[in-house]
């Protein structure tokens, strides 16, 4: 009996090191608490090499390891300083939940049967494969669209109204001309009706992510017949393109739907209400909830907003939901049409939530592991948001690196800047072999530019400050009149600029300088400062890696 006895102790005891030791085997590293598990970094080395085409290899792993170490650190110390559980992080919970909430409705009500036909994907082939020369005029509400449309057809042009619709020179000095676009160019809307128009057609008003367009199609480009082959070698690429183009039009569909099936009813007097705190950047302020009554009379809180179908709300209830909007969706308010959107999309918004909460999406597994990549995305930048804070430099330092670059800053320094745009790599490198050659620049740009508005004047686009050349201001100001740089590649785009010249401003004032002094220097210094708050955060934190298990890790 004792002999029995102790066979199964010892076998229980055999489970439980066979238990450990398994556990242990698929763990990478101990961050305090938290564990790095192997299908963890695995997860994040295939997300890696498919967004950047990277091999797998030692270097690779060492780099996805090494990040997620670092992640972990920056997680565990924001939770060590309670930066998880202060007002900042307590708002953020709850749009994460209400972000999750909506991803998981729309997931298992919308997205539930999912697909896309090769007739589909070949019809997105030959939309993608062709350009539309257009124009446009453009109307914040439906109302004012509407009036431009009913001048157009009472003999009015494009040429003539533009120039009271457009502040930009290259639109209202070129009658709203958009020059070629693709498909994937332009807003949804605005494309899907373009690429549907003959040539010469006016579209009535078409409402877009920004307002309202009137569209003129000029002409069309491209190959109408694609082969077989040429869309097979895409098609991979069409796939995830489509994809996602067409999920966001099926959510964009049936919130739409939504939103005009609850016959929401504004009243008037609160609408003008709400929108006088748009006018005065109130709904832009990230702290809604102390600013609201700073406006206008705390009274007014308690007016009507609106009706829909047995629900009401006030001016207090609504602006209580919208302090869990985005700062981008609140600045998108210009009108009060766009007022209304925006309020009718936080009501389908409270409304699926609360679909979604009955139809138990909310306590998944799925739901809780989303909610909480989402949070640790969250305190990993508030660490690096407090680590570039605190970054601070020396009179001295920012005196020495203002003494080294006054180019960047001095007022106004502009060059005067000449472009040619292609979309094609062959004819990139052929036009660099006539440049080479002599042949003239304004010659190249007129005939070969897809840019028509600066083509036409040889390329020229006029006098740009460095912040409007970007990261090539450095490499253009550097040149002299006459003198070229290119191609340079931008998305899709090859282009080469030449200098006509330049205009040296004024130095700005070291002391006026300073703020701009500091953003560089921060960012020069950015990755030293992270490295060095990594070492400190490691003094406070346990940390147990085995980087010698990732030679062997195999996955499919």
């Amino acid at each position: 009996m004792i002999q029995k006895s102790l066979t199964l102790i010892f076998a229980v005891f055999l489970f439980f090191i066979n238990s450990c030791s398994n556990k242990n085997e698929d763990v990478l590293a101990q961050i305090g608490d938290t564990e790095i598990q192997i299908d963890e970094f695995v997860n994040r080395l295939k997300e890696v090499r498919q967004s950047s085409n990277l091999p797998d290899n030692g270097q690779i792993r060492n780099t996805v390891f090494n990040e997620l170490l670092n992640e972990n650190l920056f997680i565990s110390e924001a939770k060590r300083i309670g930066l998880d559980k202060d007002s900042i992080a307590v708002k953020e919970i709850e749009k994460i939940k209400i972000k999750k909430s909506l991803d998981s409705f729309i997931d298992q009500n919308v997205f539930s049967n999912f697909n896309i036909s090769d007739d589909e994907l070949k019809k997105y082939f030959v939309l993608s494969s062709s350009k539309v020369k257009a124009r446009h005029l453009y109307a914040p509400s439906y109302e004012e669209a509407d009036s431009l449309y009913e001048l157009l057809k009472n003999g009015d042009t494009f040429d003539n109204l533009a120039q009271t619709v457009f502040k930009d020179p290259a639109l209202s000095k070129t009658g709203g001309d958009l020059g070629y676009f693709s498909y994937d160019d332009m807003d949804y809307a605005f494309a899907e009706k373009a690429f549907s128009m003959k040539e010469g057609e006016i579209s009535k008003p078409v409402k877009t992510k920004y307002g309202y367009s009137i569209i003129k199609v000029e002409d069309r480009i491209g190959n109408p017949f694609p082969t077989e082959i040429e869309f097979l070698k895409q098609k991979n690429k069409l796939y995830k393109e489509y994809k996602a183009r067409k999920k966001d039009i099926l959510a964009m569909n049936y919130v739409d739907s939504l939103s005009e099936s609850l016959n929401i009813s504004f009243n008037q007097e609160g609408l003008a209400l709400v929108f006088s705190l748009v006018g005065r950047s109130g709904l832009q302020n990230q702290d809604l909830e102390q600013n609201n009554w700073k406006i206008f009379d705390p009274s007014n809180g308690n007016k009507l907003l609106l009706r829909f179908e047995q629900t009401e709300w006030t001016i207090n209830e609504f602006l209580e939901k919208a302090q869990f909007t985005s700062e981008r969706q609140r600045k998108s308010i210009k009108t009060r049409e766009n007022l209304k959107d925006f309020i009718s999309g936080i009501i389908v918004r409270q409304l699926l939530i609360k679909k979604a909460e009955k139809q138990g999406l909310t306590t998944t597994s799925e739901f809780n592991e989303a909610f909480k990549k989402e949070f640790d995305l969250f305190l990993i930048k508030r660490i690096k948001d407090k680590i570039r804070s605190e970054m601070s430099f020396t009179d001295a330092e920012m005196k020495s690196f203002y003494n080294d670059n006054e180019y960047l800053f001095r007022e106004s320094s502009k060059v005067n800047v000449s472009e040619i745009i292609v979309d094609n790599e062959n004819i990139a490198i052929d036009i660099y072999k006539k440049l080479n050659d002599g042949r003239k620049f304004d010659d190249l740009a007129k005939k070969y530019s897809i840019n028509k508005y600066t083509a036409v004047q040889g390329g020229e686009v006029g006098y740009v400050t460095a912040e409007d050349l970007g990261p090539f201001s450095s490499e253009i100001f550097s040149l002299n009149k006459n003198e070229w740089k290119g191609p340079f590649k931008k998305g899709s785009y090859y282009f080469f600029l030449k200098s006509n010249g330049k205009i040296d401003g004024n130095l700005v004032d070291f002391e006026k300088a300073k703020p701009a002094i500091k953003e560089k220097l921060v960012a020069d210094n950015y990755t030293s400062a992270i490295n060095n708050e990594l070492k400190k955060i490691r003094k406070n934190i346990k940390v147990t890696a085995y980087p010698e298990k990732l030679r062997n890790i195999r996955y499919n």
